[in-house]
């Protein structure tokens, strides 16, 4: 859904291309909206995917560097994400793995303690 503050309305936008819950959402600082991980039909997720405002459509973009649900997400100043914590399938060994997602190069780097 997408809100037109204009008209005060809400209208359908696109769908994710991987439907997904117990994924986290972050609105970057040009925009567009980051998903990352969750869980599918599958089971747990790696993917990413972003959404553009301006087009109304997700975009799949570059999965972490594991599967990750139940995680936080969190805009860093200079509009980097940094995700951390979660599980990849087993609720009771959490993930030490973080991993930063740069909007500028569409990529991940895990990140060392």
């Amino acid at each position: 859904m997408a809100f037109d503050s204009a008209s005060s309305t809400w209208s359908l936008s696109g769908l994710l291309n991987t439907p997904r819950g117990m994924h986290t959402a972050t609105l970057l600082a040009d925009g567009r909206l980051l998903v990352t991980g969750g869980v599918g039909a599958s089971g747990p997720l790696d993917g990413s995917e972003v959404f553009g405002s301006q087009t109304g459509q997700w975009t799949v973009a570059p999965a972490l560097e594991g599967k990750r649900y139940s995680h936080t997400a969190a805009l860093l100043k200079g509009g980097k994400v940094l995700v951390t914590g979660g599980s990849d399938g087993d609720p009771m060994r959490p993930l030490a793995r973080t991993e930063v997602f740069n909007p500028a190069a569409n990529a991940w780097k895990t990140v060392q303690p």
